[in-house]
């Protein structure tokens, strides 16, 4: 046992999520003072509806990137040490940005009162999407500074960052809910990470890169090449986020908006803890697996994922359920207790969705856009259509019960589709 673990210490995988956890604390602690703040302020109601901006914005945000991120990593990962490479990919990556961010917030603009309607079923909160709209380039440009530096394999830099950020939309956050209840929660979501630009700018100027890395001709192919993974990008940022607020609105209409709450505070609980899983994949997974071109190694590489990963996902869920009441205490209040019933089905959806996405991430390492873009495509609208089938059936506990299945079945597909690699044969990994 203890010579397994010494093995495991050794591995890059485990020294990345060991450096970025410490952003990951930080990002997390946070997290809980935010998310206390907002339940004692707004309540599980305010919640949902926070919820319902979080999803739009995240979906707006990221498309006015060009859904570009992954790329940006990927394609710097591959030549670290190449400047004339690297300066191309920033350059475009800029140009794709600004572009796509000018088209976003003109949208925004002209489809407010109809957007406001949909997200929050009203229009008194058009403000927020007139905000959002004069903010979104900052949004954009923040992801593409943190994407080179996560590219660049700095990670020490990319974790001050995050801390940075973090430490931002605590007090911005904290701040304007306690002031201004709701109102305040949803103008924080409009203008955080416009704020946090300017942090992250700061950081990155003491790198002293040259200027000259960020102003560059176009160049068609690599353009062509960024823009491949929009493709990819489409599903986790533009319809994971709609289906999303489709099943919440769902959960209003058919329970209440205070169970649409209590979902999104169980949604919450899994997105802190599985930072400490999601964020070492992002940060060392997907530049590993961009940078293996040999079918041997990537399977190595693989198996190592699960073998460090999973059986810290167990322990650390299974300490999640039995301790669930004393967490409801802890982030939230009294009247979030009925979200309890919820924590069993969720934690084992967690355990299947990381063990699906340990061979996910090979999609899009490997740009397999059809791919990726297909089974994401078919497995939101599945979660969509089972979501509906059990709350109707069960109440707010079937939308857990279409979590699990969805990601079971995306598991088994994975294992499907990559199995020549996990039986280690010989083929052209990136066909």
């Amino acid at each position: 046992m203890v010579k397994l673990f010494r093995k495991i210490v050794k591995t890059d995988l485990f020294k990345t999520s060991f450096l970025s956890s410490i952003a990951n604390i930080i990002q997390i602690i946070a997290g809980f003072v935010v998310n206390k703040v907002i339940a004692v302020y707004i309540g599980a109601e305010g919640i949902a509806l926070l919820g319902q901006f979080k999803n739009f914005t995240t979906g707006v945000t990221n498309f006015a990137n060009g859904g570009i991120m992954n790329g940006i990593v990927k394609y710097i990962a591959e030549s670290p040490k190449n400047n004339f490479h690297i300066t191309r990919i920033i350059s475009n990556s800029l140009l794709i940005t600004f572009i796509s961010s000018f088209l976003i917030s003109g949208s925004l603009i002209l489809f407010r009162n109809k957007l406001a309607e949909y997200i929050f079923s009203s229009t008194e909160y058009t403000y927020l999407i007139l905000l959002l709209s004069a903010t979104i380039i900052l949004f954009a440009l923040n992801s593409v500074l943190m994407s080179i530096l996560n590219g660049l394999g700095q990670i020490s830099r990319l974790v001050l960052v995050k801390i940075s950020n973090s430490i931002v939309i605590l007090f911005l956050t904290s701040l304007l809910s306690i002031f201004f209840h709701i109102k305040g929660a949803l103008i924080s979501v409009a203008i955080s990470q416009s704020i946090v630009f300017f942090v992250s700018l700061t950081l990155v100027i003491k790198q002293k890169w040259n200027l000259s890395l960020f102003f560059r001709r176009f160049n068609f192919s690599t353009i062509k090449n960024l823009l491949s993974f929009s493709v990819m990008t489409i599903p986790n940022y533009i319809i994971i986020p709609f289906i999303r607020i489709q099943v919440r609105n769902y959960i209003i209409d058919t329970c209440s908006l205070k169970e649409a709450g209590y979902w999104d505070s169980m949604m919450n609980i899994s997105k802190y803890y599985l930072t400490f899983i999601t964020v070492p994949l992002s940060i060392y997974y997907l530049p590993k697996l961009s940078s293996i071109n040999n079918a041997s190694e990537l399977r190595k590489e693989i198996l190592t994922g699960y073998k460090v990963l999973l059986p810290v996902l167990f322990v650390v869920g299974a300490t999640i359920y039995f301790f669930r009441k004393a967490i409801i205490h802890i982030l939230f209040t009294r009247s979030f207790f009925p979200m309890e019933k919820l924590f069993l089905v969720q934690l084992i959806g967690d355990f299947f969705m990381i063990a699906a996405w340990l061979l996910a991430y090979l999609m899009i390492a490997k740009a397999k856009a059809k791919l990726y873009l297909s089974t994401q495509i078919l497995f939101s609208i599945l979660f969509y259509v089972l979501s509906v089938l059990y709350i109707n059936a069960f109440g707010l506990i079937g939308v857990t019960y279409a979590y699990l299945t969805r990601y079971i079945l995306f598991a088994f597909a994975m294992l499907i589709i990559f199995r020549n690699i996990l039986i280690n044969k010989p083929i052209n990994i990136n066909k």
